[in-house]
């Protein structure tokens, strides 16, 4: 259930997808450790990760994007994604995740985007939440898009 490929042609950089490893996911994390230089992507996208599982992926040196959307992680984990130096892209969207869980991450340098849509942030605390992150974009996922006259057709049963 899952996928690992190089990021790009003759590149020893991989990229791991948790593609359907839904259950067990926590174990198979273990296995990736031989590769823990090389990983940069890490997608556990509705993988039945906890926040054991940060534990491990806090040793992966190289991880510069990790989605972790619609998983059980918690404020409680999060402390451990702080030894990546290279992390700059997390996507928490879907995760018990706080804004108050979040300031442990307010040291990471490399840190550039930040999803948090459908976490546990409320909608009052996102101005803190940029304030933490002043070169983050964070990402909350209440999108307006301006509808125009040409977008819309009207169709009614009568002629």
């Amino acid at each position: 259930g899952v996928m690992i490929v190089p990021v790009e042609r003759n590149s020893n950089y991989l990229s791991a997808n948790f593609v359907t490893a839904a259950n067990g996911a926590d174990s198979i994390i273990a296995l990736l450790s031989p590769l823990k230089k090389q990983l940069v992507w890490l997608k556990l996208d509705n993988a039945g990760i906890t926040d054991e599982s940060l534990s491990l992926i806090g040793d992966f040196p190289s991880l510069r994007k990790l989605q972790l959307s619609n998983t059980a992680i918690t404020d409680k984990g999060l402390s451990k994604l702080q030894s990546l130096p290279e992390l700059q892209s997390l996507n928490l969207v879907g995760t018990g995740v706080t804004a108050k869980g979040l300031q442990v991450l307010q040291q990471s340098k490399s840190l550039r985007s930040l999803y948090l849509y459908k976490s546990q942030v409320k909608k009052e605390d996102y101005a803190g939440i940029k304030k933490m992150f002043p070169k983050v974009d964070v990402d909350s996922g209440n999108y307006v898009v301006p509808t125009f006259i040409t977008d819309t057709t009207v169709v009614t049963g009568k002629k």
